[in-house]
């Protein structure tokens, strides 16, 4: 039988305890989960070259396409677009002149294309997009962001681009 008294918590209280508990776990796991493959990442990078060539820049590709995932939807789930378009385009600039052999450039250059148009679906899914701009030129000191780059259509486009 329930009873209650002065000294017992409100249900409430339980459930703000548990989606707290909740979010800790899921905050820790991102983050174990980003620690893992950057240290996963950094460790390929310094392996020896046992690997051909481009089976290592590939799998060096994959694994930073996971962690610009994970980063650009914690941004984007978090509010913060204009970092997550900063980010992106940090990924991108990282990345696009890492083609490999010219052999084997139509790998890069679908590699590019679908990091276009995964953060096209993000910024599209995102709730951080109805968030109204207050200046059409945001972005850092080094990277200039202009209004068309906050729309994910800009992003279609460039993938379309970069897959031509």
């Amino acid at each position: 039988m329930y009873s209650a008294s002065s000294q017992e918590v409100p249900f409430d209280a339980y459930m703000v305890i548990a989606f707290l508990l909740l979010h800790i776990f899921a905050c820790g796991f991102h983050t174990f989960n980003f620690d893992e493959q950057f240290c996963l990442c950094k460790q390929m990078i310094g392996t020896s070259t046992r690997l051909p060539a481009i089976q290592r820049l590939v799998e060096i590709k994959i694994i930073a396409e996971q962690l610009h995932f994970k980063i650009s939807t914690l941004l984007l789930h978090g509010g913060k677009l204009i970092e997550a378009v900063t980010w992106f385009h940090q990924h991108k600039t990282s990345y696009e002149k890492v083609v490999g052999s010219t052999e084997f450039i139509f790998l890069h250059w679908d590699w590019m294309s679908r990091q276009f148009l995964v953060f096209a679906e993000l910024l599209e899914t995102s709730s951080a997009t109805g968030q109204s701009l207050t200046s059409s030129n945001q972005g850092t000191a080094e990277i200039s962001l202009t209004e068309f780059e906050f729309y994910p259509a800009y992003y279609y486009q460039v993938s379309q681009f970069c897959s031509m």
